[in-house]
Formats: C-alpha cells, structure tokens, sequence
C-alpha cells in the first residue's frame, strides 16, 4: 500500500519548488486536477509494460503534486476538494487492483538470423570532390579514401580511374636455392 506523507507545513516548498509547480497555478485548479489524474493512471500500457507503477518514483511525485494542487482549492469549497480526494483515493485503487491482475506478456525469442547492428565498412575506393582554392581561385580535386583515411588534393581531373583501378600484384622470380654442402653434425652419446 502506498504511504501518502505530505507535510502541509511545506518544508520543501521554497522558491525552486514554487517554479516547479508554477505552470500548474496558472491552470484552473479542476483541468489540472483531472489531468494529473489521468497522468496516474496504471492501464497505460507500453510495449506491455506498465509506464508509471504505484512502487515508482515518478508515481509519488504525482500524488504529492496532485495533493498540493488540492490544497488550493478554497476550504469553503469543501464538497469540491471532498470529491477531488475521493477521486484519488479511486484511482490509487484501480491502480493496485490492476497491478495485482496484470500479467506481463512474455516476449519470444526468434530462432533464425540476428541482424548485425554494426555499421557496414565504408568501401576502398576513392571519392572526388570540386574544390576551389581560396588564395589562388583556382580548381582543385580532393581524392578522399574514407575506408584508409587517406586523402590528399590535385589539379588532374582524371586520376580517379587510376586510383580506383585494382591493383596488380608483382610476381617475385625464384631465387635457386644455393648449396652449402653436407654438413654433418656429431654428438657423443654416454
């Protein structure tokens, strides 16, 4: 059960306090209340979980505005606060009554690939861009590599097909094993 303590002499309600409930002074005092009711309520459901429970953080914090907000109701409109209390009380009900009955949907695992959250390497290739150089005014080429990094800036159009062109691989010749002779190694046995 939940343990409602307000202190009404208001220890805490110093000036950080005031501006943090002062957005709901300036509503009428019914709207807010309604809407913080409705901000409690436990049968809002998200991905199958609940979003505010009653053993939350978030959900005391509701009730204790929910309360001060009461207390600004006139005290000569008692039937009005009396309702507003009774509404609470309610609601703090059908919060634990459904709590209590709610079974929380269990998730199954798929069995089959798992997509990769990783991100895809960039491809080795060299991108071109066009730019002018801010001293000379002239038109400038940057090869960029993002896969390597590397990177570098060239008045040639054209060495974009030569840069991304595969690569030949050099064939080293065979080199004649050389002859050392026999070389025989002796060890005295005991």
């Amino acid at each position: 059960m939940l343990n409602i303590n307000i202190n009404t002499s208001y220890p805490n309600y110093d000036g950080i306090q005031y501006y943090k409930y002062e957005n709901l002074f300036q509503t009428p005092v019914k709207e807010t209340l309604n809407n913080l009711l409705a901000e409690l309520d436990c049968s809002k459901l998200c991905a199958g979980k609940i979003i505010i429970p009653t053993n939350s953080f978030r959900y005391d914090e509701v009730v204790e505005t929910y309360i001060r907000i009461l207390f600004r109701i006139p005290i000569y409109n008692y039937i009005l606060y009396n309702e507003y209390v009774e509404k609470l009380l309610n609601r703090h009900n059908e919060n634990l009554e459904f709590e209590s009955n709610y079974v929380e949907p269990k998730v199954e695992k798929t069995k089959g690939k798992i997509k990769s959250t990783r991100k895809s390497k960039p491809a080795n290739v060299y991108v071109r861009t066009e730019t002018y150089n801010l001293f000379t005014g002239e038109l400038e080429y940057d090869y960029t590599n993002f896969a390597t990094g590397d990177s570098f800036i060239s008045s040639d159009p054209n060495l974009l097909e030569e840069l991304n062109a595969p690569k030949r691989k050099k064939k080293e010749k065979k080199v004649p094993k050389k002859d050392f002779g026999k070389i025989l190694l002796n060890f005295k046995m005991k």
